[in-house]
């Protein structure tokens, strides 16, 4: 179901920790798609609206001023920068066209890191996360850098996650402690299963970078 743009543009999400420039600029799903799309493909405002409309058209329900605004925020941020040059895409120089728009190595490292914790605190929306992944994440060594910062977010919210003392919580004829220690395993539980999930991932991205670092080069 695709959420309008006034709702996706005050989206609640936390900025990656360390790059509190681009902070404001990420909690907006708007403008966090545009950079995936620019990370994918470097472009000028009008492709990008028009591959944000194929993308994303179906979660994200927003109109071209929005997406200006977003990598007007994004520049802003030096999450982003203009290329020097014409469009090579054979659209005219204009308006519509203008300068393409690249990401700078900032903003790729900004971007996988906010992804990371949407895709752990956000899984209801994994479709459009995993959309968004496809387009920010290009290479087996971001992929990798994506899960590390992943298992970052997981490790945080358990160490985050308070072991009540012995005695404490569950005693007898204490239901509000007892329904309070289930939830906190439930969630250090599901952390488990997710930390379980990054080392095999790992291990998966790791075996297809030494595949194809031993396949011989085509002549």
């Amino acid at each position: 179901m695709a959420v309008s743009g006034e709702q996706a543009l005050q989206g609640q999400g936390s900025h990656p920790a360390g790059d509190p420039a681009g902070s404001a600029v990420l909690r907006s799903q708007v403008a966090c798609a545009v950079l995936g799309l620019v990370i994918e493909k470097p472009s000028h405002g009008y492709e990008i609206g028009q591959r944000f409309e194929r993308r994303f058209g179906g979660f994200l329900s927003v109109g071209r001023s929005s997406i200006y605004a977003a990598l007007t925020s994004l520049m802003e941020a030096e999450l982003i920068e203009k290329m020097s040059g014409y469009s090579k895409t054979g659209v005219s120089r204009g308006a519509k066209a203008g300068a393409s728009y690249r990401a700078t190595a900032y903003g790729a490292r900004a971007y996988r890191a906010w992804l990371a914790e949407r895709v752990r605190s956000d899984p209801q929306r994994v479709e459009m996360l995993g959309r968004m992944a496809l387009a920010g994440v290009r290479s087996v060594g971001a992929a990798l850098e994506f899960i590390g910062r992943y298992e970052q977010e997981c490790v945080r919210e358990a160490q985050d996650l308070a072991r009540p003392a012995d005695g404490e919580a569950g005693a007898a004829g204490d239901l509000a402690g007892v329904l309070e220690r289930l939830l906190v395993e439930e969630r250090r539980r599901m952390i488990d299963a997710q930390l379980a999930w990054i080392t095999y991932a790992r291990a998966e991205l790791r075996a297809m970078h030494a595949g194809s670092a031993h396949q011989p080069a085509l002549r």
